[in-house]
């Protein structure tokens, strides 16, 4: 899916929000779903990998960061034997999942959706008569390409700027 296809999918599911939220709050829940399904795609990989060496060392009682990002070969990582599949897989769950999901990302990764209290929104969805969102969200494609995941300041001033201009319009 090219950039115009993406921004067009997620657009059509900010209008489901409608009601629930004003517009310029729609990246309240846009952008950290946008964000957690690209995080959850650059993952897929190593994501036995990472489990694998989660399972063999959470006895030591030790900080298990250095190993599991190297495992993930990136600079965080997920220790959850949930992916986005999975949670679709159960909606009647999907808010509890979620929220186990997320908290099982490394600090560095949790932090990003802390600082758009993501639960609160999560939360907010799941009581709104638009709570099919969740699910929704999380339907689109994993682009591959770059693999690269960008800095969490690049991904703020992006998100910032990008619905800043949006709520203008």
């Amino acid at each position: 899916m090219n950039f115009n296809g993406i921004a067009g999918f997620l657009w059509s599911v900010a209008d489901l929000l409608r009601g629930d939220y004003k517009q310029s709050d729609y990246g309240k829940i846009v952008l950290p779903f946008t964000l957690l399904r690209r995080l959850d795609c650059v993952l897929e990989a190593t994501k036995p990998a990472v489990l694998a060496e989660y399972q063999a060392r959470k006895h030591l009682k030790m900080p298990l960061d250095q190993f599991l990002t190297r495992k993930s070969g990136q600079s965080f990582y997920n220790i959850s034997e949930l992916d986005f599949p999975k949670l679709l897989a159960d909606p009647a769950n999907i808010k509890a999942n979620l929220i186990a999901y997320i908290g099982s990302f490394s600090e560095n990764a949790r932090d990003i959706f802390e600082r758009y209290d993501f639960t609160v929104q999560i939360e907010k969805l799941d009581s709104s008569s638009n709570s099919r969102s969740m699910a929704l969200m999380g339907s689109y494609g994993c682009g591959r390409e770059p693999k690269q995941v960008l800095s969490r300041s690049k991904v703020w001033d992006m998100s910032v700027s990008s619905w800043a201009e949006r709520a203008v319009l």
